[in-house]
Protein backbone atom coordinates (compact mmCIF):
# COMPACT_ATOMS: atom_id res chain seq x y z
CA UNK A 1 0.00 0.00 0.00
CA UNK A 2 1.33 3.51 -1.16
CA UNK A 3 0.22 6.64 0.97
CA UNK A 4 1.32 9.85 -0.07
CA UNK A 5 1.46 13.29 2.15
CA UNK A 6 1.61 16.86 0.63
CA UNK A 7 2.14 19.39 3.19
CA UNK A 8 2.46 23.38 2.31
CA UNK A 9 1.86 26.08 5.00
CA UNK A 10 2.70 29.99 5.74
CA UNK A 11 4.21 31.82 7.86
CA UNK A 12 4.90 30.31 11.46
CA UNK A 13 2.62 27.23 10.71
CA UNK A 14 3.22 23.50 12.08
CA UNK A 15 2.31 20.80 10.28
CA UNK A 16 3.13 17.19 11.93
CA UNK A 17 2.02 14.22 10.39
CA UNK A 18 2.64 10.78 11.93
CA UNK A 19 0.54 7.86 9.53
CA UNK A 20 -0.03 4.24 10.33
CA UNK A 21 -1.12 1.95 8.36
CA UNK A 22 -0.05 -1.61 6.99
CA UNK A 23 3.58 -1.64 6.34
CA UNK A 24 4.53 -0.01 9.29
CA UNK A 25 5.63 3.01 7.60
CA UNK A 26 6.06 6.22 9.04
CA UNK A 27 5.98 10.04 8.02
CA UNK A 28 7.03 13.51 9.75
CA UNK A 29 6.98 16.74 8.50
CA UNK A 30 7.55 19.26 11.08
CA UNK A 31 7.29 23.23 9.01
CA UNK A 32 7.56 26.73 10.55
CA UNK A 33 8.50 28.67 7.83
CA UNK A 34 6.83 30.21 4.86
CA UNK A 35 6.13 28.86 1.32
CA UNK A 36 7.91 25.60 1.99
CA UNK A 37 6.79 22.46 0.71
CA UNK A 38 7.13 18.59 1.19
CA UNK A 39 5.88 15.69 -0.45
CA UNK A 40 6.30 12.57 0.95
CA UNK A 41 5.27 9.03 -1.20
CA UNK A 42 6.04 5.68 0.44
CA UNK A 43 5.45 2.02 -0.34
CA UNK A 44 6.71 -1.54 0.96
CA UNK A 45 7.16 -1.84 4.82
CA UNK A 46 9.36 -0.03 7.50
CA UNK A 47 10.21 2.84 5.60
CA UNK A 48 10.67 6.24 7.51
CA UNK A 49 10.56 10.21 6.41
CA UNK A 50 11.95 12.83 8.45
CA UNK A 51 11.52 16.42 7.16
CA UNK A 52 12.20 19.41 8.92
CA UNK A 53 11.56 23.10 7.26
CA UNK A 54 13.05 25.75 10.31
CA UNK A 55 11.71 28.89 11.47
CA UNK A 56 14.50 30.63 9.51
CA UNK A 57 13.67 28.91 6.68
CA UNK A 58 11.42 29.83 3.56
CA UNK A 59 10.65 28.71 0.41
CA UNK A 60 12.49 25.16 0.52
CA UNK A 61 11.30 21.92 -1.56
CA UNK A 62 11.63 18.90 0.19
CA UNK A 63 10.60 15.39 -1.97
CA UNK A 64 10.88 11.56 -0.65
CA UNK A 65 10.44 8.91 -2.80
CA UNK A 66 10.43 5.41 -0.82
CA UNK A 67 9.65 2.34 -1.77
CA UNK A 68 11.69 -0.30 0.74
CA UNK A 69 9.99 -3.69 0.12
CA UNK A 70 12.59 -5.53 2.94
CA UNK A 71 13.72 -3.90 5.82
CA UNK A 72 12.49 -0.28 4.06
CA UNK A 73 14.55 2.84 3.88
CA UNK A 74 15.50 6.02 5.93
CA UNK A 75 15.26 9.18 5.15
CA UNK A 76 16.11 12.89 7.08
CA UNK A 77 16.04 16.41 5.59
CA UNK A 78 16.57 19.20 7.44
CA UNK A 79 16.53 22.81 5.63
CA UNK A 80 17.08 25.73 8.25
CA UNK A 81 18.18 27.90 5.44
CA UNK A 82 16.07 29.36 2.33
CA UNK A 83 15.27 28.43 -1.22
CA UNK A 84 16.68 24.89 -0.41
CA UNK A 85 15.90 21.76 -2.94
CA UNK A 86 16.23 17.98 -1.79
CA UNK A 87 15.03 15.50 -2.80
CA UNK A 88 15.43 11.82 -2.24
CA UNK A 89 14.56 8.30 -4.42
CA UNK A 90 15.04 5.18 -2.57
CA UNK A 91 13.99 1.75 -3.46
CA UNK A 92 15.02 -2.25 -3.06
CA UNK A 93 14.42 -5.03 -5.15
CA UNK A 94 12.97 -7.32 -2.73
CA UNK A 95 16.27 -9.79 -2.49
CA UNK A 96 16.83 -11.45 1.26
CA UNK A 97 20.15 -9.60 2.95
CA UNK A 98 22.00 -12.25 4.05
CA UNK A 99 24.61 -10.66 5.87
CA UNK A 100 21.61 -8.95 7.86
CA UNK A 101 21.28 -9.64 11.41
CA UNK A 102 19.00 -6.89 12.48
CA UNK A 103 16.16 -5.06 10.64
CA UNK A 104 17.55 -1.96 9.68
CA UNK A 105 16.72 0.58 7.45
CA UNK A 106 18.18 -1.09 3.67
CA UNK A 107 18.85 2.82 2.46
CA UNK A 108 19.33 5.47 4.71
CA UNK A 109 19.77 9.16 3.37
CA UNK A 110 20.50 12.16 5.48
CA UNK A 111 20.04 16.00 4.05
CA UNK A 112 20.68 18.92 6.32
CA UNK A 113 20.53 22.05 4.28
CA UNK A 114 21.88 25.38 6.82
CA UNK A 115 22.61 27.67 4.35
CA UNK A 116 20.42 28.70 1.61
CA UNK A 117 20.22 28.26 -1.95
CA UNK A 118 21.09 24.45 -2.25
CA UNK A 119 20.50 21.38 -3.99
CA UNK A 120 20.74 18.17 -3.21
CA UNK A 121 19.21 14.85 -5.26
CA UNK A 122 19.77 11.06 -3.76
CA UNK A 123 18.88 7.98 -5.58
CA UNK A 124 19.73 4.91 -4.03
CA UNK A 125 18.58 1.40 -5.14
CA UNK A 126 19.76 -1.54 -3.62
CA UNK A 127 20.03 -5.11 -4.86
CA UNK A 128 21.11 -8.66 -4.91
CA UNK A 129 22.66 -9.99 -1.87
CA UNK A 130 21.82 -6.59 -0.06
CA UNK A 131 23.75 -4.68 2.65
CA UNK A 132 22.69 -1.23 3.54
CA UNK A 133 23.11 1.72 1.51
CA UNK A 134 23.60 5.04 3.06
CA UNK A 135 24.35 8.64 1.89
CA UNK A 136 24.83 11.85 3.54
CA UNK A 137 25.04 15.36 2.79
CA UNK A 138 25.69 18.59 4.51
CA UNK A 139 25.29 21.95 2.93
CA UNK A 140 26.08 24.91 4.92
CA UNK A 141 27.27 27.25 2.44
CA UNK A 142 24.90 29.08 -0.49
CA UNK A 143 24.19 27.81 -3.80
CA UNK A 144 25.96 24.20 -3.80
CA UNK A 145 24.94 21.05 -5.93
CA UNK A 146 25.03 17.78 -4.45
CA UNK A 147 24.08 14.58 -6.78
CA UNK A 148 24.07 11.01 -5.28
CA UNK A 149 23.34 8.31 -7.23
CA UNK A 150 23.95 4.68 -5.47
CA UNK A 151 23.33 1.32 -7.06
CA UNK A 152 24.27 -2.50 -5.74
CA UNK A 153 24.72 -2.47 -2.12
CA UNK A 154 26.92 -1.66 0.55
CA UNK A 155 27.54 2.00 -1.11
CA UNK A 156 28.58 4.59 1.38
CA UNK A 157 29.27 8.43 0.45
CA UNK A 158 29.24 11.23 1.92
CA UNK A 159 29.86 14.95 0.79
CA UNK A 160 30.07 18.13 2.85
CA UNK A 161 29.94 21.85 1.19
CA UNK A 162 30.16 24.36 3.89
CA UNK A 163 31.84 27.38 1.50
CA UNK A 164 29.65 28.26 -1.32
CA UNK A 165 29.10 27.86 -5.18
CA UNK A 166 30.28 24.19 -5.44
CA UNK A 167 29.16 21.19 -7.35
CA UNK A 168 29.97 17.49 -6.11
CA UNK A 169 28.78 14.43 -7.76
CA UNK A 170 28.97 10.95 -6.71
CA UNK A 171 28.11 7.53 -8.95
CA UNK A 172 28.91 4.49 -7.54
CA UNK A 173 28.04 0.97 -8.44
CA UNK A 174 26.85 0.00 -12.03
CA UNK A 175 23.40 -1.22 -13.04
CA UNK A 176 24.44 -3.76 -15.67
CA UNK A 177 27.20 -5.34 -12.99
CA UNK A 178 24.24 -5.15 -10.33
CA UNK A 179 22.09 -7.91 -11.20
CA UNK A 180 25.57 -10.43 -10.71
CA UNK A 181 26.89 -8.21 -7.32
CA UNK A 182 29.84 -6.97 -8.88
CA UNK A 183 29.78 -3.49 -7.72
CA UNK A 184 28.80 -3.25 -4.33
CA UNK A 185 31.12 -2.16 -1.04
CA UNK A 186 32.25 1.22 -2.69
CA UNK A 187 33.02 4.36 -0.43
CA UNK A 188 33.29 8.17 -1.35
CA UNK A 189 33.80 11.37 0.60
CA UNK A 190 34.38 14.83 -0.41
CA UNK A 191 34.85 17.25 0.94
CA UNK A 192 34.38 21.19 0.48
CA UNK A 193 35.49 24.44 1.84
CA UNK A 194 37.76 27.54 1.78
CA UNK A 195 35.96 30.46 -0.07
CA UNK A 196 34.66 27.81 -2.29
CA UNK A 197 33.44 27.26 -6.07
CA UNK A 198 35.20 23.57 -5.79
CA UNK A 199 34.22 20.64 -8.51
CA UNK A 200 34.39 17.09 -7.50
CA UNK A 201 33.25 14.28 -9.40
CA UNK A 202 33.19 10.84 -8.54
CA UNK A 203 32.48 7.48 -10.06
CA UNK A 204 32.90 4.02 -9.06
CA UNK A 205 31.75 1.14 -10.94
CA UNK A 206 33.64 -1.81 -9.87
CA UNK A 207 34.11 -3.89 -6.37
CA UNK A 208 35.30 -2.13 -2.86
CA UNK A 209 36.51 1.02 -3.88
CA UNK A 210 37.56 4.23 -2.27
CA UNK A 211 37.74 8.10 -2.73
CA UNK A 212 38.25 11.00 -0.50
CA UNK A 213 38.73 14.19 -2.01
CA UNK A 214 39.59 17.66 0.37
CA UNK A 215 39.12 21.00 -1.46
CA UNK A 216 40.05 24.24 0.60
CA UNK A 217 40.71 27.36 -0.58
CA UNK A 218 39.42 28.56 -4.62
CA UNK A 219 38.17 27.13 -7.75
CA UNK A 220 40.19 23.54 -7.31
CA UNK A 221 38.89 20.88 -9.31
CA UNK A 222 39.32 16.94 -8.96
CA UNK A 223 37.66 13.97 -10.46
CA UNK A 224 38.01 10.39 -9.52
CA UNK A 225 37.46 7.31 -11.59
CA UNK A 226 37.80 3.83 -10.70
CA UNK A 227 35.93 1.63 -13.31
CA UNK A 228 36.86 -1.54 -15.04
CA UNK A 229 35.77 -4.88 -15.86
CA UNK A 230 33.64 -7.39 -13.81
CA UNK A 231 35.35 -9.00 -10.77
CA UNK A 232 38.02 -6.23 -10.53
CA UNK A 233 38.21 -3.49 -7.87
CA UNK A 234 39.83 -2.49 -4.45
CA UNK A 235 41.62 0.86 -5.61
CA UNK A 236 41.89 3.57 -3.31
CA UNK A 237 42.17 7.39 -4.39
CA UNK A 238 43.26 10.35 -2.17
CA UNK A 239 43.08 14.33 -3.36
CA UNK A 240 43.75 16.67 -1.40
CA UNK A 241 43.88 20.41 -2.86
CA UNK A 242 44.86 23.73 -1.25
CA UNK A 243 45.22 26.88 -3.02
CA UNK A 244 43.20 28.13 -6.23
CA UNK A 245 42.57 26.66 -9.80
CA UNK A 246 44.25 23.35 -9.36
CA UNK A 247 42.89 20.08 -11.40
CA UNK A 248 43.34 16.27 -10.76
CA UNK A 249 42.13 14.00 -12.55
CA UNK A 250 42.64 10.06 -11.63
CA UNK A 251 41.77 7.12 -13.44
CA UNK A 252 42.24 3.56 -12.02
CA UNK A 253 41.31 0.39 -13.85
CA UNK A 254 41.73 -3.25 -12.34
CA UNK A 255 42.89 -3.90 -8.89
CA UNK A 256 44.44 -3.05 -5.75
CA UNK A 257 45.57 0.48 -7.19
CA UNK A 258 46.79 3.25 -5.25
CA UNK A 259 46.90 7.02 -5.91
CA UNK A 260 47.99 9.76 -3.71
CA UNK A 261 47.68 13.68 -5.36
CA UNK A 262 48.52 16.79 -3.46
CA UNK A 263 48.24 20.51 -4.66
CA UNK A 264 48.79 23.38 -2.88
CA UNK A 265 49.41 27.09 -4.19
CA UNK A 266 48.08 28.06 -7.53
CA UNK A 267 47.22 26.64 -11.36
CA UNK A 268 48.54 22.98 -11.08
CA UNK A 269 47.31 19.70 -12.94
CA UNK A 270 48.01 16.37 -12.59
CA UNK A 271 46.90 13.39 -14.68
CA UNK A 272 46.76 9.76 -13.24
CA UNK A 273 46.26 6.79 -15.41
CA UNK A 274 46.88 3.31 -13.89
CA UNK A 275 45.31 0.12 -15.60
CA UNK A 276 46.67 -2.87 -14.20
CA UNK A 277 46.97 -4.65 -10.45
CA UNK A 278 49.00 -3.46 -7.44
CA UNK A 279 50.33 0.38 -9.05
CA UNK A 280 50.80 3.03 -6.71
CA UNK A 281 51.57 6.78 -7.87
CA UNK A 282 52.34 9.64 -5.77
CA UNK A 283 51.83 12.96 -7.27
CA UNK A 284 53.08 16.53 -5.22
CA UNK A 285 52.38 19.90 -6.67
CA UNK A 286 53.39 22.76 -4.85
CA UNK A 287 54.72 25.17 -7.36
CA UNK A 288 54.42 29.25 -6.29
CA UNK A 289 54.92 32.17 -8.57
CA UNK A 290 58.42 33.56 -9.72
CA UNK A 291 60.23 36.22 -11.81
CA UNK A 292 60.06 34.03 -14.61
CA UNK A 293 56.39 32.28 -14.14
CA UNK A 294 53.69 34.39 -13.82
CA UNK A 295 51.26 31.25 -13.55
CA UNK A 296 52.82 29.28 -11.26
CA UNK A 297 52.07 25.99 -11.98
CA UNK A 298 53.59 22.13 -12.54
CA UNK A 299 51.76 19.64 -14.59
CA UNK A 300 52.46 15.64 -14.25
CA UNK A 301 51.02 13.23 -16.57
CA UNK A 302 51.21 9.41 -14.82
CA UNK A 303 50.43 6.58 -16.72
CA UNK A 304 51.49 3.04 -15.41
CA UNK A 305 50.34 0.03 -17.32
CA UNK A 306 51.03 -3.56 -15.69
CA UNK A 307 51.47 -4.83 -12.53
CA UNK A 308 53.03 -3.60 -9.52
CA UNK A 309 54.76 -0.20 -10.37
CA UNK A 310 55.54 3.20 -8.45
CA UNK A 311 55.63 6.54 -9.59
CA UNK A 312 56.87 9.62 -7.16
CA UNK A 313 56.26 12.92 -8.83
CA UNK A 314 57.04 15.57 -6.41
CA UNK A 315 56.88 19.38 -8.09
CA UNK A 316 57.91 22.55 -6.08
CA UNK A 317 59.20 24.81 -8.89
CA UNK A 318 57.26 27.05 -11.04
CA UNK A 319 56.26 25.67 -14.48
CA UNK A 320 57.72 22.20 -14.12
CA UNK A 321 56.47 19.60 -16.47
CA UNK A 322 57.19 15.76 -15.58
CA UNK A 323 55.88 12.89 -17.67
CA UNK A 324 56.21 9.20 -16.13
CA UNK A 325 55.22 6.73 -18.31
CA UNK A 326 55.86 3.21 -17.10
CA UNK A 327 53.84 0.32 -19.44
CA UNK A 328 55.34 -3.26 -18.46
CA UNK A 329 55.35 -4.29 -14.17
CA UNK A 330 57.78 -4.31 -11.40
CA UNK A 331 58.99 -0.56 -12.93
CA UNK A 332 59.85 2.50 -9.89
CA UNK A 333 60.56 6.23 -10.92
CA UNK A 334 61.32 8.84 -8.85
CA UNK A 335 60.78 12.49 -10.08
CA UNK A 336 61.67 15.52 -8.02
CA UNK A 337 61.31 19.13 -9.69
CA UNK A 338 62.08 22.28 -7.18
CA UNK A 339 63.43 24.46 -10.33
CA UNK A 340 61.76 26.78 -12.53
CA UNK A 341 60.66 25.46 -15.93
CA UNK A 342 62.05 21.95 -15.79
CA UNK A 343 60.95 19.47 -18.14
CA UNK A 344 61.33 15.18 -17.46
CA UNK A 345 60.27 12.55 -19.34
CA UNK A 346 60.16 9.20 -18.43
CA UNK A 347 59.64 6.43 -20.54
CA UNK A 348 60.05 2.82 -19.24
CA UNK A 349 58.24 0.00 -21.68
CA UNK A 350 59.86 -3.09 -20.17
CA UNK A 351 60.01 -5.03 -16.89
CA UNK A 352 61.81 -4.15 -13.88
CA UNK A 353 63.48 -1.12 -14.60
CA UNK A 354 63.84 1.78 -12.11
CA UNK A 355 64.63 6.15 -12.84
CA UNK A 356 65.30 8.34 -10.86
CA UNK A 357 65.37 12.16 -11.95
CA UNK A 358 66.18 15.29 -9.63
CA UNK A 359 66.18 18.97 -11.48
Amino acid sequence: MKRTIYASVSALALLAATPAFAGDNTSTVSQAGTNSSASVSQGGDNASSLITQGVFGDSNTAIVNQDGSLFGDGSTIDQEGSDNYAAVTQSDDGSECVFCSFEAPMDTSSITQGGSYNSATVTQTTSTFQAPTNSTVDQSGWFNTADVTQVDDSQNSSITQSSDGNYATVSQGDPAKAPDDESWGNNSTINQHGYGGHYASVTQTTLENSSSIDQDGFGNSATVMQIGDEGTGANISTITQAGAFNDATVTQTGDFNGSTVTQSNVGNYANVNQNGIGNGSTVEQSASYSDYFSDGSGIANVTQVGNNSASDVNQSGANDVATVEQLASNNGSGVTQSGEGDFTHVRQAGGGNSSVVVQ
